[in-house]
């Protein structure tokens, strides 16, 4: 009899084992970039976006400063103010604040500071291994759906290397794709800036709201000047807005001076001082940009009406006529074994 249901549970294993997986597709990009623009035109595919688990693990780490430090009395009042959602467990009933919904959330914790305008809700990110909790929730979820069968897509801003690492060795064994969505730096803030004047004119909440810093940040962090022009996937090329010789310059666009549509002064000249630096313009003329890692597929989403293209691209990348064929169960197997990324 033992061995007969040793016997199943190798069976059961196997055929778990050797369902077919979904692939996972990591959508690279800095905000504002139109990874979502491009997301809404995929079909068939699972949409994770690394901005709603951060909000997740947010909104865990607020409770558990809720409940461990509030008395019971202000527990209450934020129960009768419907701030939590009420869940029944096998371990009893359960209050939670909202996930997957940022907005909701933060229309919920703006209620909370009123009410408990001396709670602090102050998040120290590296004692709470923000970070980490954050990619651990994505990861999970994603292998979950691929497990499954489902592809999925996260949409994401990975800017450093261990960032990339941490990643893949997460997926190792499945069948992941690398795809950057390149935007150039004078439509990124083209794009931040219309998005503001829309919010704003629509009553604007935090969530909806974008500084101009983050994207041309992230750009720094995600591409770079090309040494080897021959070898490098070239995406751009920019000019020093020192050079008298040119009036109408790509930097000098970007970083402008201004003040965003709610008062507060971007930094611009630190900000054009680091791409400078960063991207040695201050000894060239131009400089070549290409991508810092390596990508299964560059999408150029900066022309308009460019997402639909790009989408076609990427569907291409997970549509059964690839030609690139689908990993087997024991080849996925012996990839985890040996530590091997595909």
């Amino acid at each position: 009899m033992q061995r007969m249901v040793r016997l199943l549970a190798v069976i059961t294993f196997l055929f778990s084992f050797a369902q077919p997986q979904g692939a996972i597709i990591i959508l690279n990009g800095t905000s504002s970039a139109g990874k979502s623009s491009i997301l809404q035109k995929i079909t068939n595919c699972v949409d994770l976006s690394m901005d709603k688990a951060s909000y997740n693990v947010i909104a865990e780490i607020v409770e558990n400063k809720i409940f461990n430090t509030l008395d019971q009395k202000a527990i209450d009042l934020l129960i009768a103010n419907d701030i939590f959602t009420r869940e029944t467990t096998s371990n009893g009933v359960r209050y939670k604040l909202p996930r997957n919904n940022p907005e909701l959330f933060e229309s919920k914790m703006e209620t909370v500071e009123k009410l408990l305008p001396l709670l602090d809700t102050v998040i120290d990110y590296k004692q709470e291994r923000f970070g980490e909790r954050v990619l651990a929730e994505m990861t999970k979820e994603a292998l979950q759906f691929s497990n499954r069968g489902q592809h999925v897509i996260i949409d994401t801003v990975v800017e450093y290397e261990s960032e990339k690492q941490a990643f893949e060795s997460a997926f190792r064994g499945s069948e992941c794709y690398w795809v950057l969505v390149y935007c150039p730096p004078a439509e990124l803030v083209t794009r931040v800036r219309r998005r503001n004047i829309v919010a704003q004119e629509t009553g604007a909440t935090k969530t909806e709201v974008r500084e101009l810093e983050t994207p041309i940040e992230q750009f720094l962090r995600i591409y770079a000047v090309s040494n080897d022009p021959k070898r490098s996937p070239l995406l751009d090329s920019l000019e020093n807005p020192a050079d008298a010789r040119v009036s109408q310059v790509t930097l000098k666009a970007i970083f402008e001076d201004g003040a965003d549509l709610f008062g507060k002064k971007y930094d611009v000249e630190s900000l054009k001082r680091t791409a400078i630096d960063q991207w040695g313009l201050q000894s060239r003329r131009f400089a070549t940009i290409a991508p810092k890692y390596r990508y299964d597929l560059i999408v150029d989403n900066g022309p308009a009406d460019a997402a639909a293209n790009c989408a076609r691209q990427i569907q291409r990348l997970i549509a059964p006529t690839r030609t690139r064929p689908r990993r087997s169960a024991w080849q996925r197997f012996w990839d985890v074994v040996l530590c091997r990324r595909k």
